[in-house]
């Protein structure tokens, strides 16, 4: 089981290894929660679609472990599951992680959030099962409309 938090992101060094779909999910999701932390986002090949602000970085290379050397979180973003968990292990124990290809390695991991008037609604099922929390997410944007 899991403790749901909210997190400050003011003035924290945030990595996203990848630069794919998911990757730019990630980045969108932080730009919205702050835009006083500083993102930066390392990978051979960004999407095109990426977004840009100003307190974001890019690094068009492969994944060193120097490249968490500065991070407060690291969002492993990759395609590839053992790249993900060489970043898992590399992490200082300091550092928080989130393995993308696999919640068993992840120190955090994102909740499904859903917006009311003032509230966010952050939500996951307890056994992991993000199907099942989207569904839960339209059943309650559905019965607030």
């Amino acid at each position: 089981m899991s403790y749901l938090i909210n997190l400050s992101l003011a003035h924290k060094q945030i990595v996203v290894i990848g630069g794919g779909k998911i990757a730019k999910r990630k980045v969108e999701g932080l730009l919205k929660a702050s835009e006083n932390c500083k993102i930066h986002i390392v990978a051979p090949e960004i999407r095109s679609d990426f977004p840009t602000a100003q307190n974001l970085t890019f690094a068009k290379k492969v994944y060193e472990k120097k490249d968490l050397q500065k991070a407060d979180l690291i969002f492993a973003c990759t395609n590839d599951a053992l790249l993900n968990a060489t970043i898992c292990r590399d992490k200082a124990p300091f550092q928080w992680v989130n393995d993308v290809s696999d919640k068993s390695r992840s120190d955090f991991w994102n909740v499904v959030l859903t917006e009311y008037e003032n509230f966010q609604i952050g939500m996951a099922s307890r056994d992991g099962n993000p199907q099942e929390t989207l569904q839960f997410k339209q059943y309650l944007e559905e019965k607030f409309r």
